[in-house]
């Protein structure tokens, strides 16, 4: 107060801010408390009442005046709808009520016990929000996967770079594989190793040994030789599934099936 007519120009230049002729220099938001009990003047041979004008414009980005009078506070809450929404702005009211409410209530609180949730909202983030329950299908992974083929063939499966595989394309290569590893005796408990970069074709892999009954051994190709070489060893695998360009980085005393030729 003893300072309130210091110029505030020169205030603004001596803390040298950043001017936006779009805002104020100095705060965005305001609380502005009024005592109107005494808000209409009494002029001899004059009568005098208050107007209320309506402004189209926010003066800052938010602002909250309570004005007091008959024993009666009413707020008013004004805000730029450029960067609040009426909702946004809507919630924050309330949630202003809600502190006011709770400390009318218990006066006693510390202001980390204050609470602007009223009960709905409570329950709606405590209960609504976490409740993360949700329904999901049971069955065995391949079959899942054939019902979803079956539901929307042309929807795309799988995609890697630019290329993409539809349900249906996806699980004809799959069903196509698997009777192939069926063939050379993968059945439930087989172990069937996949040395395969990231591609459509390992996917496409993993689902046939999945289709065939087996279990299936995800090898890294840029792991070293002998890591791969004990992995395979100590997996008991018969069966490798790679890419053509992998088959001369491991030896393998099993049979090798290229999953990236058409034919597989």
């Amino acid at each position: 107060y003893e300072n309130q007519d210091y110029p505030f120009d020169e205030l603004v230049d001596k803390l040298d801010l950043e001017r936006d002729i779009s805002r104020n220099a100095l705060f965005d938001t305001m609380f502005d408390l009024q005592a109107l009990d005494d808000a209409e003047p009494d002029i001899a041979g004059l009568h005098v009442e208050p107007v209320d004008l309506e402004f189209q414009i926010s003066k800052f980005d938010l602002s909250l005046a309570a004005a007091e009078s008959a024993g009666v506070i009413t707020f008013h809450l004004e805000f730029c709808t450029r960067l609040f929404k009426k909702e946004t702005a809507e919630t924050l009211a309330q949630h202003f009520v809600n502190i006011l409410r709770d400390i009318s209530d218990h006066p006693q609180k510390t202001l980390n016990e204050i609470s602007m949730l009223s009960e709905e909202q409570r329950n709606t983030v405590l209960y609504q929000f976490n409740d993360t329950r949700a329904e999901h299908p049971t069955g065995i992974f391949s079959e899942l996967f054939e019902q979803q083929a079956e539901k929307s063939p042309n929807h795309p499966a799988a995609v890697f770079k630019d290329h993409m595989l539809t349900y249906r394309e996806l699980n004809e290569k799959a069903n196509q594989l698997a009777r192939t590893l069926r063939k050379k005796g993968v059945q439930r408990e087989s172990v069937v190793g996949i040395m395969a970069e990231r591609s459509l074709e390992m996917v496409t892999g993993i689902l046939a040994v999945l289709k065939a009954g087996g279990a299936y051994m995800p090898i890294d190709p840029g792991l070293p030789k002998e890591r791969i070489q004990y992995l395979i060893m100590d997996s008991g695998a018969d069966l490798l599934l790679t890419q053509h360009h992998l088959i001369g980085s491991i030896s393998f005393a099993g049979e090798i099936i290229q999953i990236d030729q058409a034919d597989a």
